[in-house]
């Protein structure tokens, strides 16, 4: 799922970043403010620790999260939820307008 929806987005104009953890992603994030940030996981607390740390670097940042826990703070956040599992066709579809 991972490489199809790199692929993808690739494909359709944006450019993609992996980053192997979190550290290494908010670094990413603090230099190049992405338009996007997709991470997954499953602990609740890390990813809304996370997301917190996103929001403060780039506020401006749609943030999406694959997993199957539950909104909470996430979505005051202004965090949007996917749950798994996710096909790149629904990815897709919610990053089209960061390709236009």
């Amino acid at each position: 799922m991972a490489l199809a929806s790199v692929l993808i987005l690739q494909e359709m104009g944006l450019t993609v970043d992996i980053a192997a953890d979190r550290d290494a992603a908010l670094a990413w994030v603090r230099m190049a403010r992405y338009a996007a940030v997709i991470c997954g996981g499953n602990d609740a607390t890390q990813l809304t620790d996370f997301a917190l740390k996103v929001r403060a670097a780039s506020p401006y940042t749609q943030i999406f999260v694959v997993a199957q826990v539950a909104p909470g703070p996430l979505a005051a956040l202004g965090v949007e939820l996917l749950r798994p599992p996710l096909n790149v066709n629904a990815l897709v579809d919610r990053l089209r307008p960061l390709a236009a």
